[in-house]
């Protein structure tokens, strides 16, 4: 049985409707798997950003904690130095992921030396947290 060039022809068309169809849901998978690539790669890199940002912001806390307990050996009113070391741990509310829940838990003395220990301490706890336990270490 011989195929009339009518039947070729739809049978040609056929066969080039097919090809160009896998072509594109090819190409749209790969482009798809690409996109998502991309996504994943610039959540990681705003991830780590996040992740550096909160431990530069702690450890500006902790120095800004550490200049105040150096204070203590001055001749400076405890009340003026507990002034300001409940406004340095009451500033900002942070809007980083990664200190969304922080907050420093501030023990009830009233002696600069322990509570700047304290805070200090709390501050190094969070810092490595971020460092270590965000990244399943």
């Amino acid at each position: 049985m011989k195929m009339s060039k009518r039947s070729s022809i739809i049978l040609g068309v056929i066969a080039i409707i097919v090809i160009y169809v896998g072509l594109f849901v090819g190409i749209k998978v790969v482009i798809k798997h690409n996109s998502q690539k991309i996504y994943n790669q610039i959540t990681e890199v705003f991830d780590n950003v996040d992740r550096d940002m909160a431990i530069k912001q702690l450890s500006e806390l902790r120095g800004m904690i550490l200049e105040l307990e150096s204070l203590k050996h001055e001749d400076i009113s405890q009340n003026i130095l507990l002034n300001e070391l409940e406004e340095i741990t009451a500033q900002k509310h942070f809007t980083n992921p990664y200190l969304k829940d922080f907050v420093f838990i501030i023990p009830s003395t009233s002696n600069v030396g322990e509570l700047c220990e304290e805070l200090i301490s709390q501050i190094d706890n969070q810092i490595h947290t971020i460092e270590f336990d965000a990244k399943g270490e």
